[in-house]
């Protein structure tokens, strides 16, 4: 579950008064093209891999997402959201727990969380740039936030992310999760219900209701 609250997720680090660089972008405009590019791409499909610190293993996931809604499947937990309820179903157990996350909960969840961070309560700057991608940080501003520093690399010519790395509240450099996008389509078509745990799928699960 580690992995999974460790996720988003997806904004931190010293304010630099955005530093320009060659391109002439500060990190308020990169990450407000990254938001632009994402409202853009309707329903996304994201495979990626997953590893804690660098003495794991890498652990390959997935999610689709349209605007607020997911499903993520990664290290043994399927996840769905609707927007207000989820369901987690632990595949070793068969059990779907089922609850009503906080913003802050599904921070820790949500693999591209970061998009919406960097909008308030986080600092950030423009670490650098190469020819193909942008490196920004973002640091929470204050020591409660549980993602306290966020290091994303963004594609230069399509503005969607290719990695990402989370470093949570008391986390060591061995306890930082790294997130590599493998592959990542958009305009994909997801139904409302494509966002809603199907019992009749999973017959032999026990639904623990935590709301």
């Amino acid at each position: 579950m580690k992995y999974l609250r460790g996720i988003v997720s997806w904004c931190l680090c010293y304010l630099m008064t955005a530093t320009v660089m060659a391109s002439g972008l500060d990190a308020h405009d990169v990450m407000n093209r990254v938001s632009e590019a994402f409202r853009k791409a309707g329903g996304i499909e994201a495979t990626f891999a997953l590893q804690m610190g660098t003495a794991s293993q890498p652990v390959k996931g997935s999610i689709c997402l349209l605007g607020d809604k997911f499903v993520l499947d990664a290290a043994g937990v399927k996840t769905w959201f609707d927007g207000r309820t989820q369901w987690s179903y632990l595949l070793s157990t068969e059990e779907v727990n089922v609850s009503l996350p906080t913003p802050e909960e599904l921070q820790t969840l949500h693999p591209f969380a970061w998009l919406s961070l960097f909008q308030k309560g986080y600092k950030m700057h423009l670490e650098r740039e190469s020819a193909k991608a942008y490196y920004i940080v973002l640091s929470s501003m204050t020591p409660h936030q549980v993602l306290q520093r966020i290091w994303i690399e963004i594609d230069k010519q399509t503005y969607y992310p290719l990695s990402v790395r989370i470093q949570q509240v008391g986390d060591s450099q061995d306890g930082i999760l790294s997130i590599k996008i493998i592959d990542l389509k958009t305009q994909q078509a997801y139904s409302d219900s494509f966002f809603v745990f199907d019992s009749k799928k999973y017959p032999d699960a026990e639904i623990i209701d935590l709301r």
